[in-house]
């Protein structure tokens, strides 16, 4: 999801029925989205999907706020490129009339207030969520004073996701604008997502309605997913370093050409030793919980080759961070030993593990993702570090 703010003017407030009978402010009746943030900063593609013509693009539209408002209203509308150069892009569609759960919800609206946005989809906006934020309303006053703030003499600016996290802080425990972005209730829907039991408890303890679509969902399901190949990109980059610097003898990243093997690497060291890898990635903290799957602990278990377990953590453009579980046979074999005792039939498919609870990680080493083609290791404080320098 990509953010953005934006101060809402007359013309824009004749989106909502009743503010277009009250404006006088023409027929728009839509909100301008800015074209140099909108399409140049957060949509770059979508000039290109409209194709030179007027385009339209169904989105759901999930309005929250203003105020502390706890029920999100559910519409469609569409986003639309007018004119045949595109440089007007609308939110627009039919008027957008009071709720009837609540009949004057946007009747305190006036110019200079402001509207942040989520706005989902990759190529093209798929799904958008609005938080309105009134200067009259006083559970708003310390987010609206923070992005106004960010806002500046801007009409519209992108605003991302470290310095909204920064705003949200601010924001009443239960105020809307935590649908859009709350960190922990984020890696909740993730581990949810991959089946986690707590992830789901969590949830349900929240007061979060978005998080519970099967849009949302599947949404975590395919980040986590995209986090975990990031991960194992990083980790071959790394290895491929320490092969061309000598210090080990090979590495193939396996799970590049068999997604479904039990584990995704394999390295030899100078010394003929071959070592298995299974990476577990995430962009959170070292101590989030990671899944392992029932195969992945057998193939740790059977044989005589050594598996060892990186866990890649903070994985962020800049790089990640990592440690290393070296040789996780007898945590495994532990772990299969209890499961056998269920009785025949019963086999978890996966389990989430709180690396916390398992000693033995090497000193975390910084893997700096720096633009450039040629890799060289950097030995620094015991740990090995890999910095892509041009």
């Amino acid at each position: 999801m990509r953010f953005a703010v934006k101060r809402l003017t007359r013309s824009d407030l004749t989106f909502w029925e009743y503010q277009f009978r009250r404006q006088g402010a023409g027929n728009q009746k839509s909100i301008n989205l800015n074209a140099d943030v909108f399409i140049d900063v957060i949509f770059p593609q979508a000039r290109t999907e409209a194709g030179g013509h007027a385009r339209q693009f169904p989105v759901p539209l999930t309005i929250y706020g203003p105020g502390r408002r706890p029920e999100p209203y559910r519409i469609t509308r569409k986003i639309i490129a007018a004119g045949d150069r595109q440089r007007n892009w609308r939110l627009n569609g039919e008027f957008v009339r009071d709720p009837d759960f609540d009949s004057t919800r946007y009747h305190g609206l006036a110019a200079g207030d402001l509207a942040l946005f989520g706005f989902e989809g990759a190529s093209i906006p798929t799904g958008v969520m609005l938080v309105l934020l009134s200067s009259s309303e006083a559970d708003d006053a310390a987010v609206y004073s923070a992005l106004e703030s960010l806002l500046g003499n801007q009409r519209m600016a992108e605003v991302d996701a470290v310095t909204l996290g920064a705003v949200v802080d601010q924001a009443p425990q239960h105020h809307p604008i935590r649908e859009l972005l709350d960190i922990e209730l984020d890696e909740a829907l993730e581990e949810a997502a991959l089946g986690s039991a707590e992830g789901v408890r969590q949830l349900r303890l929240s007061p979060t309605t978005r998080r519970m679509s099967p849009e949302a969902l599947a949404s975590a399901r395919a980040r986590a997913e995209s986090i975990g190949r990031d991960g194992e990109i990083i980790i071959n980059a790394w290895l491929q370093a320490k092969v061309t610097a000598g210090h080990l003898k090979s590495a193939e990243w396996i799970a590049e050409a068999n997604a479904v093997n039990p584990w995704d690497f394999e390295i030899e060291e100078n010394d003929g030793t071959k070592v298995r890898i299974e990476v577990k990635s995430t962009s959170g903290p070292f101590e989030r919980p990671f899944h392992i799957s029932h195969a992945e602990l057998q193939a740790a278990v059977a044989g005589t080759v050594r598996t060892d377990l990186y866990r890649v953590f903070a994985v962020s453009d800049d790089g990640a961070w990592l440690s290393i579980m070296p040789n996780v046979k007898h945590i495994s074999a532990d772990i299969i030993k209890k499961v056998d005792s269920l009785g025949a039939g019963i086999v978890p498919d996966s389990y989430s593990v709180d690396p916390l609870c398992i000693s033995g990680w090497s000193k975390p080493a910084k893997i700096d993702n720096v633009a450039g083609d040629v890799p060289i290791i950097v030995e620094k404080g015991g740990a090995a570090l890999l910095a892509l320098s041009r």
